[in-house]
């Protein structure tokens, strides 16, 4: 019996590796940031500072000979065995820059594109982010969407507490700020 179930359930997931359709998604979020919209965008800019504004970023560097424009590419570690590398794709001073996902290695996301933008709000600033994903097989079927929102979420939350408080960002701030600073964001 045991052994029936245990078959059934590696061949769907075979199956759905597979045949797992290929669909880009794509999540946005925004959120109100009490700072002028030049300290936000110096901050969310600043290529390295990622690594102080989302906690699953344990380190992130240069890798690139570009810096501070279009081609300067970043390797943000994860782990000790997983990485990503993002490369600005379009960069709008004081407005918005794009990322795209280069290399990657132990990270389930097969492309990924990242569209950061700031707008002055008449309480500081809005930032927004919109991540455009495909994933493939067994995590596309699963329905990977809602983590992905709230990835974006945390990402913005993240932002925003390093901006106005000034501190890294961790696990335990993240989880505060989605119960404190609810009434801040949006997300679709």
């Amino acid at each position: 019996m045991l052994i029936t179930i245990l078959s059934i359930i590696s061949i769907l997931i075979i199956i759905v590796a597979i045949y797992g359709r290929v669909q880009q998604k794509q999540v946005t979020a925004e959120i109100l940031i009490e700072m002028p919209i030049k300290t936000v965008w110096e901050s969310w800019s600043s290529f390295r500072n990622v690594e102080m504004y989302v906690p699953m970023i344990h380190k992130a560097y240069t890798i690139s000979d570009i810096v501070g424009d279009v081609g300067h590419t970043r390797r943000c570690k994860i782990s000790d065995d997983a990485f990503v590398d993002e490369e600005i794709v379009a960069w709008n001073p004081g407005k918005s820059f794009e990322l795209s996902l280069r290399k990657k290695h132990g990270v389930q996301i097969d492309e990924m594109n990242i569209l950061s933008e700031v707008e002055p709000h008449p309480e500081g600033t809005t930032a927004s982010i919109t991540i455009k994903y495909k994933m493939t097989g067994l995590m596309n079927w699963l329905h990977i969407h809602r983590v992905m929102q709230q990835q974006a979420i945390d990402h913005l939350l993240g932002l925003k507490y390093f901006i106005e408080k000034g501190y890294r960002v961790n696990n335990k701030s993240i989880k505060f700020m989605r119960e404190a600073y609810s009434n801040f964001y949006s997300a679709h």
